[in-house]
């Protein structure tokens, strides 16, 4: 299988979280759906990362900041496609499928709607899942390939 091969793979795997995540959000939602005791629980978080609290005054500036974020991440994809590994372009993928879904959620539901509670952790979603691990496989190639590196 060829890079390019692998490379449109990874997106759809990508794509196939995203959808999963939206899926489940719209279950937990509009379906009532709160399996207690179990690792999943419904939760409207309308805080910012790790549910620090977010300022009514200072929403406007973030979802630009947000924006402003997305739109660079989009344009290191691009850039990164060029590559002729696997990791940069899955990386920013992840990134953009999982930031755009949490956006998604603020713009709809006016809250990120986190579902996975492990108890010893803020409850998160899936979406919090993808950008970690994009981050983790970005800088995990930032350390193995740093001057190779486009």
């Amino acid at each position: 299988m060829t890079i390019n091969n692998r490379k449109w793979l990874a997106l759809s795997v990508g794509l196939i979280f995203f959808i999963a995540d939206r899926l489940v959000k719209y279950l937990f939602v509009f379906q009532s759906i709160n399996p207690g005791g179990s690792v999943f629980y419904y939760l409207e978080n309308r805080n910012l990362a790790f549910s620090l609290p977010l300022p009514s005054f200072a929403a406007v500036v973030f979802y630009i900041f947000i924006f402003l974020i997305i739109l660079t991440v989009i344009s290191l994809f691009v850039n990164s496609w060029r590559c002729s590994r696997l990791a940069p372009p899955l990386a920013y993928w992840l990134v953009i499928l999982g930031a755009g879904s949490n956006l998604l959620d603020r713009f709809k539901y006016g809250a990120v709607i986190d579902f996975i509670d492990f108890k010893i952790w803020p409850v998160f979603n899936l979406a919090d899942v993808m950008i970690v691990v994009g981050l983790g496989l970005l800088s995990y190639d930032l350390f193995f390939h740093r001057k190779n590196f486009r």
